[in-house]
């Protein structure tokens, strides 16, 4: 399976996130569907369909945690949509100013994680042109 093919670090709503995610997946597998997963993890389809779509209704971590693993996130993108979760659900300021901190660190990291791979890949292609 292919891991994450869109930047899912950009993304300030991890139900919107979640939306994308399926919609880039369906391209590779169009029976993927929110009521399959909702039947592989074992929740009701409408409680998913009300999560997803009502702003005052959310998955539990673990709910979402799932959907994650289903979605073929990997653990360092899962991290980020569960704290993604708590930046946006929570109701104090403090706390998510913390969440925020987190977040954007995670994603400095990732920032420069890509950078290095694309300055080895970009190395290699090098030393393969030369050989």
């Amino acid at each position: 399976m292919s891991k994450t093919p869109f930047n899912l670090y950009s993304f300030s709503n991890y139900k919107v996130l979640l939306k994308e995610r399926l919609s880039s997946l369906r391209k590779e597998k169009p029976a993927l569907s929110w009521r399959s997963i909702a039947e592989k993890i074992n929740i009701q389809a409408t409680y998913l369909s009300k999560s997803l779509n009502d702003d005052r209704t959310h998955l539990s971590e673990d709910d979402l945690f799932r959907i994650c693993e289903w979605l073929d996130l990997t653990t360092s993108d899962i991290e980020f949509v569960l704290l993604l979760r708590a930046a946006n659900t929570t109701q104090d300021r403090n706390r998510k100013e913390f969440l925020l901190n987190k977040l954007q660190d995670l994603k400095k990291k990732r920032i420069i994680s890509a950078d290095f791979v694309d300055a080895q890949v970009q190395t290699l292609n090098h030393d393969m042109n030369y050989l």
